[in-house]
């Protein structure tokens, strides 16, 4: 058992087509090969013996398929349509292909004539004519936004070259076939000069370039196409926005000079220059409390705030084109002033009290109360000392109330 080997082919691509004898590893195939179809085969053999614990072993196989003289050549058409000019001695009419699918010398071919060959004899000119643009057909020109109607844009140019039409070359008509489906740019017919027809249309923050395609036909010549880049330059036509009309922040009260208060953020759809924008404090800065950053809409403190003389302030904020027209937006920041336990108590002027001899103990003798201007005072209330007149027969106790 030990010594006894058995045979198997592991699965791969094209394994189905062999077959391995189990008990002599004769390897044969169980169908026709063809090379064409697939030149070579990777087989995995595995062995395994009949012993206990049983051992095993894999070996790789390369099959390569050789090639035998199959397949006969063959043209790419059975047909074929061979024009020469007349009175003109080529050094060759055509070059005819043909391909075999074998290989090596298999696949070598040698042409000749066999049978009659028809020759048809067309009149035919020694090169034909074609249209065809200056530039390599491509064209790019810059075009202000909102350019008035009839602003120039370029000139697309085309001429007839080759063949007898040169001599009197046809007329070339020109017209915009892609890329002007809004009608904003018109060609004139005869000269290929583009311009501006519509000024509404061209828009840079909506579409910033534009692709047009130019015709150029030319009856016999036939036809030519020009692709034409336009670039809009941006002018500044559009006014800075906030992302937010209204803003509400707090402070402190007492904070320091150039405490942190809020941002204001405005954007412009313009570009370059035409899209900067300044900040400016335009309302409502009673005291001069506060001050913007021109550049960043960073709001500070500029004063040391006091809630009990302003509680709460109303900023108008704008922001402004750095370029003209200079457009503006505006915004609102509403400031609340935070309170702080900056104020003390006061006691309003008080009279002489009397009271009689002999109360009880435990009589109301007056009614003390304070004033604090901070929010929400917590106040107590206590004699810190007992008070005693000359000849009096009783002191008052020390009492506390909260407030």
């Amino acid at each position: 058992k030990n010594g006894e080997v058995e045979y198997s082919l592991l699965p791969s691509t094209g394994w189905e087509r062999f077959h391995i004898d189990s008990k002599t590893g004769q390897l044969t195939n169980t169908e026709v090969l063809d090379r064409e179809e697939q030149e070579s085969y990777v087989l995995t053999v595995y062995a395994r013996d009949g012993g206990t614990p049983q051992r095993d072993a894999t070996a790789t196989v390369r099959v390569t398929v050789t090639d035998i003289n199959d397949h006969a050549p063959v043209f790419a058409g059975s047909c074929y349509d061979v024009a020469a000019p007349e009175n003109v001695r080529l050094p060759s009419l055509h070059t005819f292909r043909a391909h075999d699918a074998d290989t090596g010398d298999n696949a070598r071919i040698t042409y000749s004539l066999a049978g009659v060959v028809l020759v048809y004899v067309e009149p035919w000119e020694a090169a034909a004519a074609t249209v065809a643009f200056t530039r390599d057909g491509n064209y790019t020109a810059i075009v202000a936004e909102n350019a008035a109607p009839g602003t120039p844009v370029l000139q697309a140019r085309a001429s007839v070259r080759g063949g007898a039409l040169v001599q009197q070359p046809p007329a070339i008509e020109y017209a915009l076939v892609a890329g002007n489906d809004d009608a904003a740019f018109t060609i004139h017919p005869t000269t290929g000069h583009i311009i501006v027809r519509s000024s509404q249309r061209l828009d840079r923050e909506l579409t910033p370039r534009r692709h047009l395609v130019v015709e150029a036909s030319a009856g016999a010549a036939g036809v030519s196409y020009a692709h034409v880049q336009v670039a809009l330059e941006d002018e500044n036509d559009n006014a800075p926005y906030f992302v937010a009309e209204h803003v509400r922040a707090s402070v402190y009260e007492g904070s320091l000079k150039g405490t942190f208060v809020a941002k204001l953020v405005a954007y412009d759809a313009d570009d370059g220059r035409n899209a900067a924008t300044t900040y400016h404090i335009v309302g409502g800065n009673d005291d001069s409390a506060f001050r913007v950053d021109a550049a960043t809409g960073v709001v500070t403190t500029s004063i040391q705030l006091d809630r009990e003389i302003r509680p709460s302030y109303s900023l108008a904020v704008a922001a402004v084109d750095v370029a003209p027209p200079r457009g503006r937006a505006v915004a609102r920041l509403y400031v609340t002033v935070l309170d702080r336990n900056d104020n003390q108590p006061t006691f309003p002027p008080q009279g002489r009290v009397r009271i009689q001899e002999d109360a009880p103990v435990g009589t109301t003798v007056a009614v003390a109360t304070a004033n604090d201007v901070d929010i929400y005072p917590n106040l107590t209330y206590a004699l810190v000392r007992a008070a005693a007149a000359a000849g009096t027969r009783r002191s008052l106790s020390t009492a506390t109330r909260a407030s």
